[in-house]
């Protein structure tokens, strides 16, 4: 029986003569969503950044589905991953229906289609949305992606309390029916509830948390 997971399995990391990992375990199961707290700087965006191949790890293996990956290999990983980093990525002189329009499968493209704050906006170029919008429709672009698993990198910034509930409820669905994800976010009152698994990263090593 396959093991349906993605293991961050002994992952050194060291930039300009910084040691920022040193030897990181983590394993995010399928069906689950995994929470990875730490303060500024310790490392976990660069963990991300590693489990989906953007970064090449010094030394330690990512393990997906019992499949290993010791070096970059963005384009096997991004199969399997979906990931939403910190800084915004959608064209700003699209409109918003453009984007989704773009989308090529249809099952997506009406699951997207359902909520209704992309309803209100399919008009809207991506450079008249708020903050909030903008952060909005990212994370359900992500989330919408037919992959195994979904690195959520502070999603919540910028998001309104009422927005972030209506987008946790979204994010633990998605879990429900099968995607493992990983979520850091420093809105602790926010994602710790929502997570099933907790990981603090402190001092370049990972701890399990209760």
């Amino acid at each position: 029986m396959i093991d349906n997971s993605l293991i961050f399995d002994s992952i050194y990391f060291s930039y300009k003569n910084r040691q920022v990992l040193k030897g990181v375990y983590l394993k995010l199961e399928k069906g689950k969503i995994t929470g990875l707290f730490g303060i500024n700087g310790s490392g976990k965006s660069t963990l991300l950044k590693i489990g989906i191949g953007f970064l090449k790890q010094d030394e330690g293996i990512v393990q997906i589905n019992e499949n290993r990956f010791w070096r970059k290999s963005k384009m096997k990983k991004a199969k399997m991953i979906a990931y939403l980093h910190q800084e915004n990525f959608l064209p700003n002189d699209l409109k918003v229906k453009d984007i989704i329009n773009s989308i090529r499968n249809e099952q997506i493209k009406t699951k997207l289609l359902k909520y209704d704050i992309i309803n209100s906006i399919l008009n809207n170029k991506i450079y008249s949305l708020s903050g909030g919008e903008r952060r909005i429709l990212e994370i359900l672009l992500v989330l919408s992606l037919k992959r195994d698993y979904v690195f959520l990198d502070e999603p919540f910034t910028g998001l309104s309390p009422l927005n972030i509930e209506q987008i946790s409820d979204i994010i633990k669905n998605e879990a429900a029916e099968g995607k493992g994800i990983i979520i850091c976010d420093h809105y602790l009152n926010y994602s710790i509830p929502i997570a099933h698994t907790k990981y603090f990263l402190e001092n370049g090593c990972c701890k399990l948390i209760g």
